[in-house]
C-alpha cells in the first residue's frame, strides 16, 4: 500500500486533534458540572475569554451555562484574554525585499535564537481562490495578469 505525505500528515494531524478535543468537557454536548472544576478557574494567571462553547475552565452552573451561550457573538478578530495585546507584523500585500506578504498562511512558528531575538517561519501553500482573485487588485494594488499568462502559454504549445 501507497501514502501519499499529505494524506499521512492530515492522518496524524486529525487523529492528535480528536485525541485533544476529547479533553475539552464543553464538546461532549453535556453540561459540566462546576464542583468538578471549582479551583481550575485559579490556575490561570488570566481570565480566560468566552469562546463559542463553555469549557471547565468557565466554572458556571448548568442554568449560568445556558444563559450566558444560548447566544454568542461572532467577533472577526484576534480576541485575546484582558491584559493581553497583538500587533500584526505583516498583512497580506505588504513589502517584504522585493516580494509581497502571502496570502492564507498555514503554518506560523517562531523560532528562538537568544534573548528577544528570533526567527519567524511562515508557511503559505494554499489558497481559496475566490477571495483572492476578488480582493488581489485592491491589496496588491494592480490587477491579475491573466491576459499575460494567456499569451505566455499560447507561446508554449
Amino acid at each position: 500500500m501507497s501514502i501519499k505525505r499529505r494524506n499521512f500528515l492530515l492522518l496524524i494531524a486529525g487523529s492528535a486533534g480528536a485525541l485533544s478535543l476529547n479533553t475539552l468537557g464543553g464538546c461532549s454536548g453535556k453540561i459540566i458540572n462546576q464542583s468538578k472544576v471549582s479551583s481550575s478557574k485559579l490556575s490561570f494567571g488570566f481570565q480566560p475569554i468566552k469562546g463559542a462553547i463553555p469549557l471547565e475552565t468557565t466554572a458556571l452552573s448548568a442554568e449560568e451555562q445556558i444563559k450566558q451561550y444560548s447566544e454568542y457573538e461572532i467577533i472577526d478578530d484576534l480576541v485575546l484574554p484582558e491584559g493581553y495585546k497583538y500587533q500584526v507584523i505583516a498583512a497580506w500585500g505588504d513589502s517584504v525585499g522585493s516580494e509581497r506578504f502571502g496570502y492564507n498562511n498555514d503554518y506560523l512558528a517562531f523560532i528562538p535564537t537568544g534573548e528577544n531575538k528570533g526567527y519567524l517561519s511562515i508557511n503559505f501553500e494554499y489558497i481559496s481562490a475566490i477571495p483572492w482573485m476578488q480582493t488581489y487588485e485592491r491589496v496588491i494594488g494592480r490587477a491579475l495578469p491573466f491576459n499575460d499568462v494567456k499569451t505566455a502559454l499560447k507561446g508554449k504549445r
